[in-house]
């Protein structure tokens, strides 16, 4: 599969790059994707690893349903809208 690094920065949806703290590897990532990405946020939980939504459940709920409510829901992708 080939790279697709450089057509981060053409994606204008908005995104949240959700990370565990403990997930150094993820973390780094999720940095470098920010970089790119033109309406990203990244959302760092505390005291846990990669499995966000085991270890911090409630606190991932929380944090997807928020994003719902502030992009409206929309992903401007036709797929979806059924």
């Amino acid at each position: 599969m080939p790279s697709l690094w450089d057509n981060l920065c053409q994606l204008m949806l908005p995104v949240c790059l959700l990370v565990g703290e403990w997930d150094e590897k993820f973390v780094s990532l999720a940095k470098k994707m920010d970089e790119r990405l033109p309406n990203s946020q990244v959302k760092q939980v505390k005291q846990s690893g990669h499995a966000i939504h085991v270890e911090q459940a409630q606190i991932f709920g929380i944090i997807v349903m928020n994003t719902i409510k502030q992009t409206g829901g929309k992903t401007n992708d036709s797929r979806m809208d059924k």
